[in-house]
């Protein structure tokens, strides 16, 4: 009989190929998608000339396709209006996703199948750089949107950033991108519904998202106010009318000023008055002391 132990030995080395293996696509993807300029701008379905850009400065996410779903299909719509780009432009396809609701979808494993093949046929690997799925995605169809990008990950190019974009509850409330093969998700801070008052102003106060994938990016839209904005964040831009020179210049100008709002309250001083009120309290125990200080880097 073979020696139990080197058969333990060998199984666990075998594991740990395997498992360092599946982990070699998510940091180069990493890498690729942190390569992508800081200032990302969505080019939606509609005529856009974007040959003015500075492409070391800003990028392109643009509408490559509508799927939707009805049934137990999904039917892909690609883009039919011009799009000119510099062709040093770094990009990103951007698929969105809706659902048909005079035949809503069944969110079968064959129709995730058909989701992803329809997806991969609309991609370019050799001209761009990674993938953005836009779904707003309501609480009976996440486990669906779970298994669906858990799909379209293993099948993806190897090396290819997948991205979402992310309302700002699923950011803010709960751990439900944890469990998402990710490198991104951009909370979209712009057509909020009636929760916005209560999240911008937790953000105002510091309070920053809970997944790590969410803490690299912001989604703004230029008619509507910006949030202080952390500055070392990657901003995607959406602009309601075609984007020109002059309102992308505005754009940028103002998220300048919102990446100033926050340094304006930036971490150190709360850490002093933190520490300040430690010296005051030394008569309080552990517990006491520890979950102030907790709420007070938390932002809460």
């Amino acid at each position: 009989m073979p020696d139990r132990g080197k058969r333990l030995t060998a199984l666990a080395t075998i594991a740990a190929m395997l498992l360092g293996a599946s982990s070699l696509d998510r940091p180069d993807s990493a890498d690729r998608l942190a390569a992508l300029p800081q200032v990302m701008i969505w080019a939606w379905e509609r005529p856009e000339d974007l040959e003015f850009l500075d492409c070391s400065q800003v990028g392109v996410a643009y509408l490559a396709g509508t799927l939707t779903l009805t049934g137990e299909e999904a039917q892909m719509r690609p883009r039919f209006m011009p799009l000119l780009l510099p062709p040093e432009c770094r990009s990103l396809s951007v698929v969105r996703i809706e659902t048909y609701e005079f035949e809503p979808p069944r969110y079968t494993r064959h129709q995730r199948r058909e989701m992803v093949e329809e997806i991969l046929a609309l991609l370019r690997p050799d001209l761009d750089d990674g993938l953005q799925i836009d779904f707003d995605a309501r609480s009976s169809e996440w486990d669906f949107y779970r298994r669906f990008l858990q799909d379209l990950r293993r099948e993806m190019p190897a090396g290819w950033p997948l991205s979402i974009t992310a309302l700002t509850s699923w950011c803010l409330h709960d751990d439900r991108l944890e469990v998402m093969p990710l490198d991104e998700a951009v909370p979209m801070l712009f057509r909020m519904g009636p929760d916005k008052g209560n999240i911008i102003r937790a953000l105002r106060r510091g309070r920053d998202f809970r997944s790590p994938v969410a803490r690299t990016s912001y989604g703004l839209s230029t008619d509507e106010p910006f949030p202080p904005l952390r500055p070392d964040r990657r901003i995607y831009l959406f602009n309601p009318a075609p984007w020109d020179e002059r309102a992308l210049r505005q754009a940028i100008a103002r998220v300048r000023q919102a990446s100033r709002s926050f340094a304006g309250w930036s971490v150190e001083p709360a850490r002093d008055a933190i520490a300040r009120f430690q010296r005051s309290q030394t008569s309080l125990g552990p517990t006491q002391g520890g979950a102030f200080v907790s709420l007070a880097l938390d932002g809460g």
